[in-house]
């Protein structure tokens, strides 16, 4: 009796064999995939959002992005930049709670030309005051030199005049000296 069933046991087994051979062939067999939709995942702010596909013929998945993941920012704060402070923005993701912030540097003064509070004269120097286009608190004066220091010409003169007096002043002081002696 055994000998009657081993022919039909190898049949068996080898149609199973042929069977399994079979779909391995056609799952591992290239085919074009026919995607079929299966789910779709929403964005969050770390995950990219995406439709799900799948191949019904191999099992194959697929990942279609529809959304990058990205916060969900609102601005809760913000403080505008000056001539001496920097500015900052704050935001707040609403789905996550992530906070984040952006800050830009000081503007800066803007000078105006200024004004004359007091013109430089031979010898002291003079001021002007600038005034701040953006903010008009912010006041400088910026000193303008003597005429004796900014002009060449002057300085000259000035040196000759002062020359020709100590010039003059010795010579008066020695012809009373000589003038002294001789009466003596």
């Amino acid at each position: 009796m055994m000998k009657k069933r081993f022919p039909l046991f190898l049949t068996c087994l080898l149609l199973i064999c042929a069977f399994f051979a079979a779909g391995a062939a056609a799952e591992d067999a290239p085919h074009e995939h026919a995607w079929e939709f299966v789910s779709h995942v929403d964005f969050t702010c770390s995950e990219d959002g995406y439709d799900l596909y799948v191949c019904p013929v191999c099992g194959e998945e697929e990942k279609r992005i529809t959304d990058t993941a990205s916060h969900m920012n609102e601005l809760v704060f913000e403080k505008a930049a000056t001539c001496e402070e920097g500015g900052e923005e704050v935001y707040v993701c609403t789905v996550c709670g992530e906070e984040t912030k952006i800050t830009t540097p000081p503007l800066g003064h803007e000078w105006s030309e200024g004004e004359t509070v007091k013109k430089p004269a031979l010898f002291t120097a003079g001021s002007v005051k600038c005034v701040c286009k953006r903010d008009p608190s912010h006041v400088k004066y910026d000193p303008v030199p003597s005429e004796f220091s900014q002009d060449g010409a002057v300085r000259t003169q000035v040196l000759l005049i002062l020359a020709s007096a100590a010039i003059s002043a010795l010579f008066t002081a020695g012809k009373a000296i000589f003038s002294k002696k001789k009466r003596q």
